[in-house]
Formats: C-alpha cells, structure tokens, sequence
C-alpha cells in the first residue's frame, strides 16, 4: 500500500518517532510501543511529508486525531485514479460552499463517497466539457446538427451550461494531483460515524497478500489478489488457492502487508515458501506481549534480516538485559548517576555533567545498543554482534 503522509509522533514525554501513513494496526501499536504509551495516553503529533498530497495540507495540518487521519490515508490509498479524481473534486465542491471548517471527519465521508461521482477524465474546461456531452449525446439538441454547422457549436457555451445546472467541478492537476470534471449523482456517503478508529490487535500474527503467477509470464499472471491470516490451517489455505485459480503454491507469489513485528515484513516477504510463513506466524504468536518490546530491541540491535536468525535471537532474550526506560544518552547518564550515589549528591552534579556525552561512553563500555524501543545489552557484557558482522565472522573462519 503506497504511503501518503510521513508523520512525527510524541507522547507525554520527550519520546518521539517517526511513522508513514497509511499504517496497519501493528504498526500503529509498535509506535505506541517505541514510544511507551497505551492506546489510552495522550497522543501528539505533526505532519512532516505529503508524498504529493499537499492539496489537504490546509485541511489536515491541525489535525488532532492521528487514528482519524489514518483512516482517511488508508481509505485514499485504495482509490484508483478516476476515484481519487471524484475526491478531489468533492473537496472542491465542499470548498466552494464553505459553510464551516472542513475536519478530517469530512475528509473521510468524501473519500467513501468517490462513487458516488461520475469522472470525465479528458474535459478540463467548459469547451471540453461541452464538446464530450454532445459527442455522447448528452446534449439531445445538438443530435440531428449538420456535420457542417456541427463544428460551429459554442461548445464553450454548452459545457458552462452544463456545469451550471449539475453543480460539477473541473479539478486542476496542479492543484489536486489529477484532474478532470467531476459530477456528483448521489447523496455522500457518512462512513466516519460508524467508525471505531481505536487500533487493536489484529486477529492474525502475519497477513499476506497473494497472487497468481507463473515464473514472471504476463501472459499467466492474474491480477486477482488474496488475504490470507496466519497462522493459518489447511482448509484456508486450499481456500485461497481456489479463490486465486492456482492448482499449487507454487504458482503463487506473496508478500507480507502486516506483522505482529513490523519489522519482520520483508523477511517474511522474502520466505521460500507459505509453509515457512506458517511456521514463523505460529512461533511468533506465542512470544508474551510483555516480552514483545524486549524481542524488537534486540531484532533492531541485531539488524537481523531473516526468520530463522529471528527465530534463534528470541530463544536467546534471556541472555540480555533490556531497559525501555532509557531513551536518550542522557537517560542512561541519568540512570548511572543514581545508582552509584545518594539521589540528593546526582541532583546536585547533573547539572555540571554533559550529560549526552557520558551516556554514549556508558553505552559504549558496556556494549549496549540503544534503540527506539530502549537500551538493550548481553547479561554476559559482550558485544552484540550484527547479522551481518555474523555472517562474515562465519565465512572468514
């Protein structure tokens, strides 16, 4: 799913990261998690990027929901062009009439409202508009015109005629991204007022999109896509083959769209085969939630790019000591200073201390790693080595 808004979240702390919109309920979870917050806490956040929908920018900069604005990006990027075309063009007829501030709320009922639009790509003005209507006999008088005074017509005329009576819009390229008249047929449709934006645990470890293709041929190829969840069991899974018209998984390629770690996603991509997928989803949908954030810290420490690797490294969390609370240099500084004297004499030296710098050498010494989940470091104070750094250790020997 393409990613339409880069956003930059903040708790009720000094923590903060970075999340692309839109984001599937376990990535909106593991922003919660890098941040130390519950669904419950209080959420802030600012928009850093539009990826080219700068056009909301004056609708949706003050936004305060992120989950609202979620939804709205989820639902924008399903539409196709003619689609997205129809919304920019109910945006514009709700500018036009501006009888109060357009909120995200609106901005969702008009994204589940793009059929509720006829589109017409190539007319950009009332000359164009004119002339697709009474070349589709849209315009009954100008039907039985002689080919002669056919071309004599005030097209121009027409289509502002046109345009005036149905109340439709020419969108501009330069403004909304696509562009073409846009008309609407029906009442809009008020999909935010049934919606329950809160995230939750999804009810799958691992979900893949497949689709049927046969070693690269276009000729073979179906567009035709499938969810399927994981862990999974034999009779979904042979349902999914049928619903996508392969005789075998091995006519089927993947990929994985959401994961119980987001970070795991192109690993599992990546994964020979749905068997292995299987296998994977079940060892991860039983690592305990409270040990979860511990199993991503050390995955990113790690850089580890595989599931077997994935798979080794949480048999292995016990041998590390993970603190969340630490976020920053200076909140290892802090932490090391009362610990190894009275709170009173820290209070009194922190204040003379650089704080960032000490922390990086505590960090150092110890062979800690500092991630956005926290700091993690081997019980044993060895270093944490890479997959990579592994790998070559392994076929330098």
């Amino acid at each position: 799913m393409d990613k339409l808004f880069l956003v930059e979240l903040s708790g009720g702390n000094i923590r903060h990261c970075e999340l692309e919109l839109p984001a599937t309920d376990y990535e909106l979870l593991d922003a919660l998690d890098r941040l130390r917050i519950s669904v419950a806490d209080k959420l802030r956040f600012d928009i850093c990027d539009y990826y080219g929908y700068n056009y909301l920018a004056p609708f949706i900069s003050d936004a305060l929901n992120l989950y609202e604005l979620n939804a709205l990006s989820r639902k924008l990027a399903d539409l196709n062009p003619a689609q997205q075309t129809a919304f920019a063009g109910l945006l514009k007829m709700e500018v036009e009439k501006r009888d109060g501030d357009i909120l995200v709320p609106k901005l969702i009922d008009l994204a589940y409202s793009a059929d509720c639009c006829h589109v017409v790509a190539e007319a950009l003005n009332d000359s164009q508009l004119g002339r697709f209507y009474a070349d589709n006999g849209f315009i009954p008088i100008t039907e039985n015109v002689p080919d002669s005074v056919y071309e004599l017509l005030d097209f121009e005329a027409l289509g502002r005629k046109a345009r005036n009576e149905e109340g439709g819009v020419f969108v501009d390229r330069d403004t909304y991204g696509r562009s073409g008249y846009v008309v609407r047929h029906t009442d809009l449709v008020e999909a935010y007022k049934d919606m329950d934006l809160t995230p939750k645990k999804p009810p799958y470890t691992v979900l893949l999109e497949l689709t049927k293709g046969w070693f690269h041929d276009p000729a073979y190829d179906s567009e035709k896509t499938v969810h399927l969840w994981f862990p999974s069991s034999p009779s979904a899974m042979d349902h999914a083959l049928n619903e996508l018209g392969a005789a075998t998984w091995a006519e089927v390629s993947f990929q994985c769209i959401d994961c119980r770690v987001p970070a795991l996603m192109d690993a599992v991509s990546s994964a020979n085969n749905v068997a292995e997928v299987d296998r994977f989803s079940q060892w991860l949908d039983n690592i305990p939630q409270e040990k979860l954030a511990g199993y991503k810290a050390l995955l990113a420490a790690t850089q580890c790019q595989d599931l077997q690797n994935a798979m080794m490294l949480m048999d292995a969390l016990d041998s590390y000591i993970f603190t969340p609370s630490f976020s920053s240099p200076e909140d290892v500084a802090r932490g090391e200073l009362k610990v190894t004297m009275a709170e009173s004499d820290a209070e009194i030296l922190l204040p003379h201390v650089n704080l960032y710098t000490y922390g990086e050498a505590l960090l150092q010494s110890q062979h800690a790693i500092l991630t956005e989940y926290g700091v993690i470091e081997r019980q044993d104070g060895q270093p944490i080595l890479t997959q990579q750094s592994q790998e070559m250790g392994m076929k330098m020997k």
